[in-house]
């Protein structure tokens, strides 16, 4: 069975976040994750110049786990994500944002992903096929994959970075911030590369 997701996006300047959910009422990670989805592009406009914490939350997520205890330490949050399901307030998201001239940029880390590049790279030049590219936002923000189907594959490219920016402070940008670094190759994620 699959588990469905959720983004939980807090802006760096309030103490709670919003809960987002497709206008499908969740879907699984791979269902969802592509730059041409309707979701994932309102998530992308809500924190265009807009520093943001996120966290990509599927429902298999148990928050009684030692490493989610420490994911959510990090974040200087207490929040029971599991309850976010149970909530009828969760905001549906639906909106269209071209992320294809914009960077996805780690302030944590102080790294970005050239969306423009990251996009060419895996339709090898192919503008009728920049939709079906796998997002790299809710992948690199994912908690729980390989829990549920409709995962990303633990064995696809990159599986290893699944997750590994949950929780830090993302931004989507026009332009690179000085001294960044570029990570748009590291961060690959297609099975057919």
């Amino acid at each position: 069975m699959g588990q469905y997701f959720l983004a939980y996006v807090r802006d760096k300047n309030k103490k709670r976040g919003k809960t987002f959910i497709s206008s499908c009422g969740g879907l699984k990670l791979t269902e969802h994750s592509w730059v041409g989805n309707d979701f994932m592009q309102g998530v992308c406009k809500k924190i265009h110049n807009k520093p943001s914490y996120v966290y990509w939350v599927g429902d298999y997520f148990d928050p009684s786990e030692d490493e989610a205890k420490s994911e959510m330490s990090s974040d200087c949050v207490s929040v029971d994500f599991a309850s976010l399901w149970r909530k009828k307030n969760a905001k549906e998201l639906q909106d269209t944002f071209d992320i294809s001239d914009k960077y996805l940029v780690n302030h944590d880390l102080k790294v970005y992903v050239n969306m423009c590049d990251y996009i060419d790279m895996l339709t090898c030049g192919k503008t009728h096929d920049k939709d079906w590219v796998q997002h790299p936002l809710s992948l690199l923000t994912a908690i729980s994959n390989g829990k549920g189907g409709g995962d990303y594959d633990v064995e696809g490219l990159n599986a290893d970075s699944i997750g590994v920016w949950k929780g830090c402070l993302l931004e989507i940008t026009d332009n690179i911030p000085k001294d960044y670094i570029d990570v748009t190759e590291d961060v690959l994620f297609d099975d057919d590369i």
